[in-house]
């Protein structure tokens, strides 16, 4: 299972209640349930995803296999339904790109946040999605796509407006980079041979060489920005 927060540099713990804020098909809530118990919302919009969420963690309940404890809830991320410092931890992982008010979103992933908690936010890096844009129209007119291109420093500028204090920022998934430009270069077909030919690599039990050469492409090519930061337990008066 690929992952783009690291539940260790982001520091869930046992006990901590989550949220999984834009959780797609629900890949961190199953993770961090079978891996630690902790509670954790799955929150989405597309109750498409939120459905193969819901099905895959009753499976794993009914196999014995989930430690922690998880609910599933069909929400708008720039409107949560929750109180202040209502959780620990936040996972916002590839969302910021798709929604109109970015900025927005962010006051309330830090308004649900508790002092002192921790959360990790990705957005696709600004020189892969210009290539995929670049290359394929079609990619960058994908309804329900991505909306704008992230530089690193803008990213990293509205985090800090948001109050939060960044601790760590990672580059990860750059076999992936290399998957999306042979769809783009394919045309957005994503049955056409290389990208399926591909994809069996990336589903395959990745060997010691393919995991050492993502690490070192990760610093050329990575497909996602990772930022982690903190919500101070005091706010700091100008």
């Amino acid at each position: 299972m690929v992952l783009t927060a690291r539940f260790d540099v982001l520091g869930i713990e046992s006990g901590d209640v989550v949220l999984d804020a834009g959780c797609g098909d629900g890949r961190h809530t199953w993770t961090s349930c079978k891996e630690r118990k902790c509670r954790i919302c799955a929150l989405d919009i597309s109750k498409e995803d939120l459905l193969k969420t819901r099905y895959v963690l009753a499976l794993l309940r009914a196999q014995g296999e989930l430690r922690g404890e998880a609910h599933v809830l069909m929400a708008d991320v720039s409107t949560l339904p929750f109180k202040e410092g209502a959780f620990h931890k936040i996972i916002c992982t590839e969302v910021l790109e798709h929604v109109e008010d970015d900025e927005r979103v962010m006051q309330e992933l830090v308004r649900v946040l508790k002092p002192g908690g921790k959360i990790a936010v990705s957005v696709p890096t600004y020189f892969t999605e210009k290539v995929f844009w670049n290359i394929s129209p079609k990619y960058a007119r994908t309804p329900g796509g991505h909306i704008r291109i992230y530089r690193i420093q803008r990213l990293l500028r509205m985090i800090k407006r948001s109050g939060l204090r960044i601790y760590e920022i990672r580059f990860e998934h750059a076999l992936h980079s290399i998957y999306w430009l042979l769809i783009c270069v394919c045309g957005m077909n994503v049955d056409a041979t290389l990208p399926r030919l591909y994809r069996k690599l990336l589903l395959s039990t990745p060997s010691k060489f393919i995991t050492t050469f993502e690490k070192v492409f990760n610093f050329a090519f990575p497909k996602s920005v990772v930022v982690y930061a903190e919500k101070p337990r005091r706010q700091l008066h100008r």
